[in-house]
């Protein structure tokens, strides 16, 4: 967070809900992080340690970085100002297999999804890989779902409820298949990651009425096992 001194602080981790964790003073002071922004983290030069990306959601848009080093910030620059608002930033994930996260962006009216290939604090490419996609379709998560290194797309249809994969070769989907059809839509994508350690992203899902949390354990576009993990999980708990 931010305070009103201009400096920027954080905590530790949380152990609970009413856990208070400690806090600490970041060492430098990146671009400055308005109230209305929002932030995604990811390893973006490199260094096996993660990053956040910040994008000003009013009035203008504008899209920073800060480079971090444990709870230092080494560079906090703004890579891009005023940028169109219609693109949202869809995920993060490492696309083209060199080391470094990189951003996935979706253009909310005109269905286009692009990439920006990342080297730390800068772009490398920024191209529109697919124009067009229907806005029923949403990105539901980024992960590198056939072990190969590089992240794949995970989507979802807001009306059926079909779960789709692009299985992506740095820029280009090599595989896109329809991997589920009519999952309820109660039961949401709440999360992306390799839950049994086969360096395969797998799913993880939540119930929106009932608070049941399910897995699916992923082998490329393949469902190995699907479980309920946890029962009525309390709503006011949300995976973040």
């Amino acid at each position: 967070m931010q305070a009103a001194d201009g400096h920027v602080y954080g905590t530790t981790s949380l152990g609970g809900a009413a856990s208070a964790g400690t806090v600490f003073r970041l060492g430098t002071q990146p671009a400055p992080v308005v109230s209305h922004a929002r932030s995604m983290l990811g390893d973006f030069d490199g260094d096996g340690k993660v990053d956040l990306v910040w994008r000003e959601q009013l009035p203008f848009g504008d899209f920073a970085m800060w480079l971090m080093d444990g709870v230092k910030a080494k560079q906090g620059p703004v890579l891009e100002y005023g940028l169109n608002m219609g693109m949202t930033i869809a995920g993060v994930g490492d696309l083209d297999g060199d080391g470094k996260a990189d951003l996935v962006w979706r253009h909310t009216q005109t269905g286009d999804v692009a990439v920006w290939l990342m080297d730390g604090g800068s772009v490398k490419q920024a191209p529109v890989i697919s124009p067009g996609v229907p806005l029923t379709w949403q990105i539901a998560g980024v992960g590198d779902l056939d072990g190969d290194g590089k992240a794949d797309l995970v989507w979802r249809h807001t009306q059926s409820g079909d779960v789709a994969v692009w299985l992506m070769d740095g820029l280009s989907a090599t595989h896109t298949p329809v991997i589920a059809t009519s999952v309820p839509l109660a039961w949401q994508i709440a999360g992306v990651g390799d839950l049994d350690a086969d360096g395969k992203a797998d799913l993880i899902w939540r119930e929106t009425e009932t608070g049941d949390l399910a897995a699916w354990l992923m082998s490329g576009v393949t469902v190995k096992q699907s479980e309920v993990v946890a029962s009525h999980v309390p709503l006011t708990w949300q995976i973040d």
